[in-house]
């Protein structure tokens, strides 16, 4: 009868483990699928922020109007704008920074423009840095700047 109640007994614990493994498997999975619906959320919000119409008009305003000036001759306008473009790509870049969501997913779609802004906003963000004696002010859209031209040159 011992016997009997030691295989029952074994058999139980053989089924625990089974069933442990299979549980411990399935909330594996939905916590994978959990992280991929966070990050796509990451990514719709932020290509949302990216293609509003209001910062594709600072954008726009970047490249063809402060682009072609010298920083002595920016406007409070061309300030203006550049602060907005300077802002928007230092929080997107900073979330990629912190591994929100992978930074290929912002660079393969807004790479160029990132880096372009970049060249043509550094003489301000240089001008900020120094009078704010802040060497880390928007180094987020510095490093997105940077991570986006090293995708571009493997690519």
């Amino acid at each position: 009868m011992d016997t009997i109640w030691t295989a029952i007994g074994s058999l139980a614990t053989a089924f625990s483990f089974v069933l442990l493994a299979v549980s411990i498997w399935y909330v594996r999975e939905q916590l994978k699928e959990m992280t991929k619906a966070t990050a796509a959320s990451a990514y719709i919000g932020i290509m949302n922020m990216i293609q509003d119409e209001k910062f594709r008009l600072h954008r726009r305003y970047v490249f063809t109007s402060i682009g072609v000036k010298t920083l002595d001759k920016w406007t409070e306008e061309d300030v203006r704008n550049a602060e907005a473009v300077c802002h928007s790509y230092d929080t997107v870049c900073r979330l990629a920074r912190l591994g929100l969501y992978p930074p290929e997913w912002l660079f393969d779609s807004s790479g160029n423009s990132i880096i372009r802004s970049w060249v043509i906003l550094t003489p301000m963000v240089e001008k900020y840095r120094k009078d704010r004696d802040d060497v880390v002010f928007w180094d987020d859209f510095e490093w997105g700047a940077g991570e986006a031209k090293k995708m571009k040159n493997r690519q």
